[in-house]
Formats: structure tokens, C-alpha cells, sequence
């Protein structure tokens, strides 16, 4: 009981401890922040003809050693995960700190953007920077000192080097300087794929084989209609949803996955075809509409990768959309997202997906409205007037009406603030 109320204490202000480049156990940080910088930065050192490395850092596990049993927190502990990301800040304050003084080199992204040498999800560290034997030394160092301070244990054996613009000397250099093992584009990190080109077909096949293997045969024998059903939208929901979230599915995919999903529920086996006793698009409709409420994967798609663009008009001092902000400078048709098109990465991808919406009769320049406030911080107990263009004034039932305003104004120790959406 008192580890959970310690854990919740924390929560309220572990985000005011913990670095920006760990995005793992922090309300309002998300794990594929830290893929969207990597790749994004990756794509603007390949355009800009640059020379860096990237070092996957392995920590060794508990299992991976033998230790005397003593007090401590177990494994699932609640609390446990806020003291390991503490102890991890140690790493990030050191590396900070060596970029600050110019002992290590990150990459410098133009346009006075953020100079990128890390990036941590709990214990998976991706390290990178500007090549150079010095910069390398001097990042073993800083691991090594923090081996040392810590406990935690980082198996170079198991560690991993890639490079951009580097030669098979340099590569081989490097990997003699970390003692790790060499790597080549593109390679996974959180289960993303980086520098990976995801307009090809071929690199959606992991996410195939896994809607085939487990819409496998012998369930579409044992399982009765309405299990089927349950199947797809659990597979729906677990599978494609990680990759869907920061790609932008190629439509040949698109069409695989829907047709694995359709063979599956009207049973169609190697002996024979089964029977589709509605049209598709019936399936995937919603409930509400007379569908099944199975859903469309593009739909999915696209929605997951709107809230991108929603989450960079509402983040703009995050890490990540500070990457964005120095990486593309060129607005786009709908004002505050910029898309630099030389820069053929995630991002680009992503804020094509407008045209796709414009298809649809769906503006994303509606969707994504701004507040225009006065600049003052608003408390719990201060009021938001919020007021549309279609909402008038002259009423008194309305969300504006002059009656709530009354009520607003009379109401004691209460800000009121005017906000017009525009």
C-alpha cells in the first residue's frame, strides 16, 4: 500500500527530474518519440551527406549475472520503475553535461534546433553523434564511469554500431573503440525499424506473418462466427497498431491485411471458399451505422498518424517536435506544420496524410483549431469562455450566452479568460 501511494506521489513530479530524452513511465511522453528522433534525425544526416554513429547500448539483465539476495523492490514493483529511470538520469546528466562542454559531439541539427547525442526508453539507450575517434573515446568513458557509479553493467559484446557516411575502416575503427559488434542500416530500435524505406512493400512483411500466424487455420475450423469476429478486432488491435502509429502503410498492404482479415471470418480455407454473407464494408462499419464494428485498418492508419499533428500544434517545446521544427523549416498548405520535402523520412510520410483526408472530405485545418489566449498561465479554479464563430452572444442558453457570462463575472476568485477559436 505505501509503495503505491509513494508511486503516485512521484508521479506528480518525476517529469520535473527526468531529462526530456527519456520518454519510458512519464505522463504526457510516449515511447515512439524516441524513434521518430532517431529516424528523423538519420534522414538529415544521409540528405546532408554527413558522417555519424548510432551505438545501440545493451545493459545486462539480472539474469545475465549472479547477485546475493538483500532488501530491495521486486520486479513490478509500482515504485520500482520511477528508481531505475532516476538512476538512469545519471547517464543522461553526464552526457548532457559532456555535450554542454564540447567533450562529445551529438548531432547538430540545423537551424538552431537541439543537438542530438541520446535518446532513452527506460533501459534502451541509443547513443549517437558526429564521427570522430575522440567523440567515440570520449563516450566509452562516459559509460564506463557510469558502469562504475551505478552497477549497471553495459555489455558491449552485446551493443551494437551503425553508422551514416562511414567507410568500412571507420565502422571497423569503431567497433574496436566500443568493443562492440558492427551493424548495418536499417536496424530495429523499440521494435521500429529505422532507416528502413516503409513505402516497400517488403518491409510491412513482419506485420504480415504475424496477422497470418495468428489468424492461423485450425481456428477458423474450431472457432464459431462470433469468435472470429472477436479474433480480428483483438488481432486488429494488438498487431499493426505500433507500426500504424508512425507509418504510413503502403495501400498493396493495406489491401493483404484486409484480405487476411476477410479469408479468416468467412472461413475460407485450402478445401474450399467460404460464404460472405455481407459486403466487407458492412463488416467494418461501425456498430452505430448498422456495421459489425471491426474497422478499417487505412482509417485506423490514418487517425493514429493525425494525432501526430495534433500532438506538435499542442507539444511545440517537446523534444521531439523541437527535431521537427529545426529539420523542416517549409510550411505546408495548413499553417504551423512544417515539411522540408528533401528530407525524405517518418515526417514527411506523416503530413502526406492530408491528401488522403482531403479525399475523404475531412480538413485537417478544421480539426486542428487553435485557442488564441492572453498569454497568462490559467489555475484550476480560473474559467475558460470558450467561443466559437458559430456561437453568438446575444443569447442566453447558448455556450456563450450573456447569461453565463453574468454568472461568470459575479462568480468570486474567478479569472475569466476570452478565447476565440480560430
Amino acid at each position: 500500500m505505501y509503495k503505491t501511494m509513494l508511486a503516485n506521489r512521484i508521479k506528480g513530479v518525476i517529469d520535473l527530474l527526468i531529462g526530456e530524452e527519456q520518454t519510458a513511465f512519464i505522463s504526457g511522453r510516449h515511447i515512439l518519440d524516441g524513434p521518430l528522433i532517431v529516424s528523423e534525425s538519420a534522414a538529415w544526416m544521409k540528405a546532408s551527406k554527413g558522417k555519424g554513429f548510432f551505438l545501440k547500448v545493451d545493459f545486462e539483465k539480472a539474469y545475465d549475472m549472479s547477485f546475493a539476495l538483500s532488501r530491495g523492490l521486486r520486479q513490478g514493483d509500482p515504485l520500482s520503475p520511477f528508481l531505475f529511470i532516476l538512476v538512469m538520469e545519471a547517464l543522461n546528466v553526464a552526457l548532457n553535461s559532456a555535450k554542454e562542454d564540447g567533450t562529445i559531439q551529438g548531432i547538430r541539427l540545423p537551424n538552431n534546433g537541439p543537438e542530438i547525442s541520446h535518446v532513452f526508453y527506460a533501459d534502451d539507450a541509443l547513443l549517437m553523434g558526429e564521427w570522430s575517434i575522440i567523440n567515440a573515446l570520449n563516450v566509452v568513458r562516459i559509460l564506463r564511469c557510469f558502469d562504475l557509479a551505478s552497477g549497471l553493467k553495459i555489455n558491449f559484446n552485446k551493443s551494437c554500431l551503425y553508422g551514416i557516411g562511414l567507410d568500412t575502416f571507420d565502422m571497423e575503427l569503431g567497433a574496436l573503440i566500443f568493443n562492440c559488434q558492427i551493424g548495418l542500416f536499417p536496424f530495429i530500435h523499440l521494435g521500429i525499424p529505422i532507416g528502413a524505406n516503409m513505402s516497400r512493400v517488403s518491409s510491412w512483411k513482419p506485420i504480415s506473418d504475424k496477422f497470418k500466424a495468428r489468424l492461423s487455420g485450425w481456428k477458423e475450423r474450431t472457432l464459431s462466427f462470433g469468435g472470429r469476429l472477436t479474433l480480428i478486432k483483438a488481432v486488429l488491435g494488438s498487431i499493426p497498431t505500433y507500426y500504424l502509429s508512425l507509418f504510413k502503410a503502403p495501400v498493396k498492404v493495406i489491401k493483404e491485411l484486409e484480405s487476411i482479415r476477410r479469408r479468416f471470418l468467412w472461413g475460407n480455407t485450402r478445401d474450399g471458399r467460404g460464404i460472405a454473407w455481407v459486403k466487407w464494408a458492412d463488416v467494418i462499419a461501425q456498430k452505430s451505422a448498422g456495421g459489425c464494428g471491426v474497422g478499417s485498418i487505412r482509417d485506423m492508419n490514418l487517425s493514429l498518424l493525425a494525432k501526430w499533428i495534433w500532438r506538435f500544434r499542442k507539444e511545440p517545446a517537446a523534444l521531439w517536435a523541437k527535431v521537427i521544427n529545426a529539420i523542416h523549416t517549409q510550411p505546408r498548405k495548413f499553417s504551423g506544420i512544417p515539411v522540408n520535402k528533401k528530407i525524405n523520412g517518418v515526417w514527411l510520410k506523416i503530413n502526406s496524410i492530408e491528401d488522403d483526408m482531403l479525399k475523404e472530405n475531412i480538413s485537417m485545418e478544421k480539426l486542428c483549431r487553435a485557442n488564441v489566449g492572453n498569454g497568462v498561465k490559467k489555475s484550476q479554479k480560473d474559467v475558460l469562455l470558450r467561443i466559437d464563430s458559430s456561437v453568438g452572444l446575444g443569447g442566453g442558453s447558448g455556450e456563450g450566452g450573456q447569461s453565463q457570462v453574468f454568472y461568470f463575472l459575479n462568480f468570486n476568485n474567478c479569472v475569466l479568460f476570452w478565447q476565440i477559436v480560430v
